[in-house]
């Protein structure tokens, strides 16, 4: 139970600053750095970060100029511990090549903040199957093309273990409790919200939103589209909010990211 005056933890990075008053800022592979209130290291490949300046609001850009697959970057703030009383990300992006572009966003519990790029993602997708790594508890929404088809997933797991509630053999899609439909190119420069919830009680929750389809929910109205039985999920497991953008292209990709928020609460019992 949250006491005194700032137990509740929120923090919104929005990128309204520039990038140690230049307009660019190379980052070599695995070496993270700090940027305002985010930390981004690069996965594989050195990228650039770039302020975008002919849309409003504070946008960042991060290039990712190799064609390599997997290359990439994640993007992450400090750990929660959802029973102290849940614990919330929300990011906001958008990519010029969606088709070519794995993602994931939410929590894994396994992180390695010297290289974050080294750990496995938490979930991955050949044709019909999701396949869990074993990264403590993890709770994702995800885009992998190596599947089938081209949609917005959610998956969450304890350990290895799929968590109670989630269909990891042939989920449903078009807006169906455990992805939506994501329509190839049509979310090319097209913005994206995806949001992922762990109660207090360890149940979790998945939200997408898109200004590009009504599968998901036109107007960026965010739906949910999957979500753990109750309880399914270590409460007291401390969980990194992170973005993960893989370049799957074969060209260079250069996603953009509007903000990145987290929601939490602070522990009173010590």
């Amino acid at each position: 139970m949250s006491q005194g005056t700032y137990a509740g933890l929120h923090v919104l990075e929005d990128f309204l600053f520039h990038l140690h008053e230049t307009t660019e800022l190379a980052l070599a592979d695995a070496v993270p750095e700090r940027i305002s209130g985010v930390t981004i290291s690069a996965k594989d490949t050195a990228i650039v970060l770039a302020m975008t300046v002919d849309e409003p609001g504070g946008i960042m850009q991060l290039l990712i100029t190799d064609d390599t697959a997997d290359d990439g970057f994640d993007m992450y703030m400090a750990p929660l511990r959802p029973s102290d009383g849940a614990a919330t990300m929300e990011v906001r992006f958008k990519t010029n090549d969606i088709s070519g572009t794995n993602l994931f966003g939410g929590f894994r519990e396994t992180f390695t903040v010297a290289d974050p790029g080294a750990d496995a993602v938490p979930f991955t997708m050949a044709t019909t199957t999701i396949t869990v790594a074993n990264l403590g508890v993890s709770a994702c929404v995800f885009v992998d093309h190596n599947a089938t088809n081209e949609d917005f997933h959610f998956a969450a797991a304890q350990d290895a273990t799929g968590a109670a509630g989630i269909d990891l053999t042939d989920p449903p899609i078009n807006g169906g409790r455990a992805g939506a439909d994501l329509s190839g190119a049509t979310g090319d420069d097209n913005w994206m919200i995806v949001r992922v919830e762990i109660e207090a009680d360890g149940t979790a929750f998945g939200f997408v939103g898109s200004t590009h389809t009504d599968a998901i929910g036109g107007g960026e109205a965010l739906k949910l589209i999957g979500q753990t039985d109750r309880g399914a999920l270590d409460a007291d497991a401390m969980v990194t909010p992170y973005l993960r953008i893989e370049n799957n292209a074969g060209t260079g990709v250069n996603p953009e990211v509007d903000y990145f928020a987290i929601r939490g609460d602070r522990d009173w019992t010590v």
